[in-house]
């Protein structure tokens, strides 16, 4: 299965399950659901994240090791530049409720940039590649509590990048 189809069914699930049947305000008469205190709950057991992003590059520090054809160091010095990119990432994650335990699995892309460089006397030259970075994490979090609308938690997460370079 392609990740985009993998994408849409994770999706249309987590879809179906958020669907609830509505309720009228005034259905109770005098004691109606409006008058009621509203209590905040965590987002339900389960949910799906979205993310969209920009990044910009300034001052990007590299360096490349230039050597004599015998091995001997000659330089490492190089002025390089980045271009800025689009990211995107989506992610899926389920929760324990009140226990304030969660986990979630996100993928993320950031899109080709351009990287550029001139390489220092004596060899000089040009360094020109460009990237593309893709991502999987996988995530755990705590809810420390809650106050008012503000929730903190502890989170850890291990994943994987494949850094991909081509020629420009």
């Amino acid at each position: 299965m392609s990740i985009n189809r993998l994408v849409l069914a994770v999706t249309t699930l987590a879809m179906t399950w958020s669907a609830a049947p509505a309720a009228a305000a005034d259905l109770n008469g005098p004691l109606s659901l409006k008058d009621q205190p509203v209590y905040r709950r965590a987002a339900g057991p389960c949910y799906v994240r979205g993310d969209v992003g920009y990044s910009w590059s300034s001052n990007p520090d590299s360096t490349f090791t230039q050597t004599a054809p015998a091995g001997t160091f000659i330089t490492n010095a190089v002025g390089s530049d980045i271009d800025d990119s689009w990211l995107v990432g989506g992610g899926f994650g389920c929760g324990s409720g009140p226990r304030g335990i969660r986990a979630e699995v996100m993928f993320d892309w950031r899109a080709e940039r351009d990287v550029t460089g001139v390489l220092a006397a004596p060899i000089g030259g040009a360094v020109a590649t460009s990237i593309q970075s893709s991502t999987i994490m996988f995530n755990a979090y705590y809810d420390l509590g809650q106050w008012g609308s503000f929730v903190p938690y502890l989170g850890a997460g291990v994943g994987v990048a494949r850094n991909e370079m081509d020629p420009v």
